[in-house]
């Protein structure tokens, strides 16, 4: 089960850090830090992407994506306090210079500090800022599951449901077949539940 989770993690933050570079990066011709940091991660070289964003991070200190990217970084490396860190500094930043950033970019910051807080056992926490990840982009996917596997635990069937059915609509569109099967796990326990 812990494999599993770790598994479902680091897709997560894979997915992330290659969201944030797709964005970055749209009309640029060469990789940008998010997209390496995604590429060194996906090899397993942790401690060169971590070297990587420092270096940009000094280049930078008020990149939002950076702050994101390196906390990524630590969330892999189960350095959760410091991935904390980041994801703070990340959302101080964009709160700070909203005009430079998109809704999409603070959504992925929220939605990994939903998770940390979901790993401390923080559930109120997690839970808002899930919700709010959702609010700011409604095509998040992976904070519908997040959100509704959080809920599914907490024995809030109704809600597990509700948010496990849009996060399998939204993988559907995204031909996300190995996270549509995630939910199909999930649902019959749902359901069952439901059913007593």
């Amino acid at each position: 089960m812990k494999n599993n989770f770790d598994k479902i993690s680091f897709a997560i933050i894979l997915a992330f850090l290659s969201s944030v570079a797709v964005q970055i990066v749209s009309h640029a011709t060469e990789p940008s830090p998010s997209q390496e940091v995604s590429e060194l991660m996906a090899g397993g070289n942790f401690s060169y992407a971590l070297k990587f964003v420092n270096e940009k991070i000094k280049q930078n200190p008020n990149n939002a994506e950076l702050y994101v990217a390196r906390g990524a970084v630590y969330a892999r490396a189960k350095k959760n306090a410091l991935s904390m860190l980041d994801q703070n500094k990340a959302l101080e930043i964009f709160d700070t210079y909203p005009a430079q950033y998109n809704s999409v970019s603070k959504s992925n910051a929220l939605h990994n500090r939903a998770t940390l807080f979901n790993r401390m056992g923080k559930k109120y926490e997690a839970e808002r800022d899930y919700l709010e990840a959702i609010k700011l982009f409604p095509s998040n996917s992976i904070s519908f599951f997040e959100l509704g596997k959080m809920q599914l635990k907490q024995k809030r069937y109704s809600e597990a449901k509700e948010n496990l059915a849009k996060a399998r609509e939204l993988f559907m569109k995204q031909s996300n077949q190995e996270d549509i099967k995630e939910v199909d796990k999930l649902m019959p326990l749902v359901d069952k539940a439901l059913s007593k």
